[in-house]
């Protein structure tokens, strides 16, 4: 796999990780990775995660995720965010049989959100998941509020 990413020039100077992320879930829908699991979580490394308050939060949410085309968790009121993404098994499936049909901006978590809502996949805003700078989460980085995961780290 080439998993090379441009940078992008100006303030940020942020990575453009489409190409990199796409070449990275077509090989994970090839090869059903995701399969035996209810959901599959993206964690970026510069994230502080803890699994347990996410397993609280989607154990609610079992019955509905394996409908239509699934559900995402959309875990910032500005949109979804790259440091923590959480699809249902069924969205996954949606995934694998339309990413071909998807456009794909430089950014990875907007690419994301627009090919699952293009593909039909149930949104869900959930932002007790990220508690992240760009979210506007309040003293983020003291990591003492109850959400799941917080970046960046």
């Amino acid at each position: 796999l080439d998993l090379a990413a441009q940078r992008a020039h100006g303030t940020f100077e942020s990575l453009f990780t489409t190409s990199v992320y796409a070449k990275v879930w077509e090989q994970i829908v090839e090869e059903r990775l995701y399969a035996p699991y209810d959901w599959v979580v993206k964690v970026e490394p510069t994230t502080v995660f803890f699994p347990p308050r996410l397993r609280t939060l989607l154990h609610g949410m079992l019955v509905g995720s394996g409908l239509g085309n699934g559900v995402f968790l959309n875990n910032c009121g500005f949109g979804l965010r790259g440091p923590l993404e959480v699809l249902s098994r069924r969205a996954v499936e949606t995934y694998k049989a339309g990413y071909a049909t998807c456009e794909r901006p430089p950014q990875e978590h907007v690419y994301l959100q627009a090919c699952m809502i293009k593909l039909g996949a149930e949104q869900v805003n959930e932002f007790s998941l990220l508690s992240d700078a760009e979210c506007r989460t309040p003293n983020w980085q003291a990591c003492q509020s109850e959400h799941s995961s917080f970046h960046p780290f």
